[in-house]
C-alpha cells in the first residue's frame, strides 16, 4: 500500500545518517547521506560488494560503514535512520540478544563510544 514519506528534521544538535542496501545476484550495494538539522547533505558514500548478502547482513555492513564515515566526521551526536525494522529492534535490544547477528550488532554499538549521542531507528 502506498504511504506518504518525507524527510523529518532532527532534533537540535543532532546530524541525521539514512543509510539503505540494495542486494541483486552476486552483489550487494550500499549507500548513506548525512545531513544536518536543516535537511542539507554534509557528506555520504556508498559502494558495492561482490558477493550476494541476506539482507540484514547487507543492512549490518551499511550500518558499518555509515558508522565509519560519521565517526571521520568527527560527529558528536548522530541519528542512523534505516527502513529495516529487523536491525532498528535488533540495535535497541542488544543486551539481550545471544545469536550471531545480535553480537555482531552489540560490537558495533560498543565500538560507538567515540559519539556523545547516538540514536538508531
Amino acid at each position: 500500500a502506498p504511504a506518504c514519506q518525507k524527510w523529518k528534521k532532527p532534533p537540535r544538535g543532532f546530524v541525521k545518517v539514512n543509510f539503505n542496501v540494495v542486494v541483486a545476484q552476486n552483489r550487494t550495494g550500499y549507500k548513506m547521506v548525512i545531513r544536518d538539522g536543516d535537511g542539507f547533505v554534509i557528506g555520504g558514500g556508498g559502494g558495492f560488494k561482490n558477493e550476494e548478502l541476506i539482507r540484514q547482513w547487507a543492512e549490518i555492513y551499511a550500518f558499518v560503514e555509515s558508522v565509519k564515515l560519521a565517526r571521520n566526521m568527527n560527529i558528536s551526536k548522530a541519528l542512523f535512520e534505516t527502513d529495516c525494522t529487523y536491525l532498528a529492534n535488533k540495535v535497541n535490544k542488544c543486551d539481550s540478544d545471544i545469536i550471531i547477528m545480535g553480537t555482531c550488532i552489540k560490537e558495533i554499538f560498543n565500538s560507538m563510544d567515540m559519539f556523545g549521542s547516538v540514536s538508531i531507528c
